[in-house]
């Protein structure tokens, strides 16, 4: 998997740029759940740092949980594995 931006006005797809999972090289998140605008999300890749920040980063994970039944079971899932596995070390 990748994240690949495509530019609007080529119409060759060489002149994308992709960025691989196995480039990333870190994650960041800030979540003050005060003022979106605040909020951003980031990767590192080898060569290039991406932000997705403030509503619009709200509106992605929104619009996906609100479309996606297959997106929210997961994410449930996730949400109760990390609630049973910090339960269990309490």
């Amino acid at each position: 998997m990748a994240i690949t931006i495509y530019p609007k006005h080529s119409h060759s797809r060489r002149d994308a740029l992709k960025i691989r999972e196995q480039d990333i090289v870190d994650f960041s998140c800030v979540i003050r759940m005060k003022q979106t605008y605040g909020d951003s999300f980031t990767f590192d890749s080898k060569d290039y740092t991406v932000e997705i920040s403030g509503n619009t980063l709200h509106h992605i994970f929104l619009h996906s949980l609100e479309s996606s039944a297959k997106f929210r079971g997961a994410v449930l899932t996730y949400i109760t594995n990390l609630n049973n596995a910090q339960e269990a070390t309490e």
